[in-house]
């Protein structure tokens, strides 16, 4: 049986997420557990320089945006930091080691610099010993690290996103958009119509937290004061605030909260309206549960075109203080609803909740 090693990193939430749904994917297609291994290379071998690099990049996407951006962009236009990571010798030695105790028959990377560690490992081999896969875990705004190493196939989560992929120079041919892979859950909660509430029944909003969103207090009581509102919170990094807001939802018996969570999927896809940041995981799953989002925050670069992603299809917008939301949230309700069907109508050509199986499926296909 087909041996395949997902690389994954814990720069942001998404590229986890992904790799572990299609883990769980290829599992539902037949391959048996032990054959599918999830590997952040970085977390087990990069030790304190990781570890070091991974807290300046949370620090500067969320509390330096505009620095981040900069760097973003950097990245984007130049290969020197390819050029490092490649001469970087634990994490060279790190991917030579995995490679050959594992002997895969393909690899996948859900996070770009492993393509660039691939390629400086058999840059003089005519030929890798293993099919490689590139699943991207963003929209529109694909940063070229993504494709400078190369790869077999790159899944992407849809065609827009191909076009930008094919537009920067990579063959039609390796580019296959079958959506970002999402927990199974999704592609059960699909075959139950959403719908907006009965009479009588409450509006089922989402807010995803982070933990720094302590003014997100206000926004909630300005939430509350509609009665037809049913609140669904997670918050986890922040007691403090969780207990905040626990005693204002709970407390009243308008909804629940929640901390670091298994039940997302859950959550998002009985829900009538994700509020959140625009991060690759969130985006995908939103749509993947046939949930409007209202974006609360954009990290500059990659998440930039996940926001412009649902603006630009009508099914999303983004609104970063009390009074946007606010607002938003009144007008998408209003009416019965009239606002929120037309952006339910229009993220369904986005929406791909059976992509973990889909992409595992092509990958398989790959090594038949």
């Amino acid at each position: 049986m087909k041996k395949i090693v997902i690389l994954t990193a814990g720069y942001g939430g998404g590229h986890n997420a992904a790799a572990q749904a299609l883990a769980r994917g290829l599992e539902l297609e037949g391959v048996a557990a032990d054959r599918v291994k999830v590997v952040d290379l970085l977390q087990s071998r990069g030790g304190k320089v990781n570890a070091v690099i991974q807290k300046a990049y949370l620090a500067a996407a969320h509390r330096l945006p505009l620095v981040w951006g900069k760097i973003y962009r950097a990245i984007d236009s130049h290969q020197a930091i390819e050029a490092r990571i490649a001469a970087f010798p634990p994490l060279r030695r790190a991917m030579a080691a995995l490679l050959e105790h594992e002997q895969p028959d393909v690899v996948v990377s859900t996070f770009p610099v492993y393509n660039t560690l691939i390629a400086s490992l058999y840059r003089e081999t005519p030929r890798r010993p293993f099919r490689q896969v590139t699943v991207v875990t963003d929209s529109l705004s694909v940063n070229a690290i993504w494709y400078r190493g190369g790869s077999d196939l790159f899944f992407v989560p849809n065609e827009e996103t191909a076009r930008v992929l094919e537009a920067a120079g990579v063959s039609a041919g390796q580019v296959c958009a079958l959506g970002f892979p999402v927990a199974p859950y999704f592609a059960e909660a699909a075959g139950v119509e959403k719908l907006p509430p009965a009479p009588g029944a409450p509006w089922r909003i989402l807010y995803a937290l982070q933990p720094w969103q302590t003014d997100a207090v206000e926004t909630v009581q300005q939430l509350l004061c509609r009665s037809d509102i049913e609140l669904t919170l997670t918050v986890a990094g922040n007691d403090r605030l969780h207990a905040r807001l626990e005693a204002l939802v709970v407390g009243a018996g308008r909804g629940e909260v929640h901390g670091r969570t298994p039940r997302m999927p859950e959550f998002i896809a009985r829900s009538h309206l994700l509020i959140g940041k625009a991060g690759g995981a969130m985006v995908h799953e939103a749509l993947a549960g046939r949930t409007p989002m209202l974006i609360t925050q954009v990290i500059p670069g990659q998440e930039e075109g996940n926001a412009r992603l649902l603006s630009e299809a009508g099914c999303g917008a983004v609104a970063k203080d009390k009074a946007g939301i606010v607002s938003t949230v009144e007008r998408l309700f209003a009416e019965g609803g009239a606002i929120w069907l037309e952006w339910h109508r229009q993220l369904l050509r986005l929406s791909y909740p059976n992509a973990a199986r889909e992409v595992a499926r092509s990958i398989l296909h790959l090594t038949s």
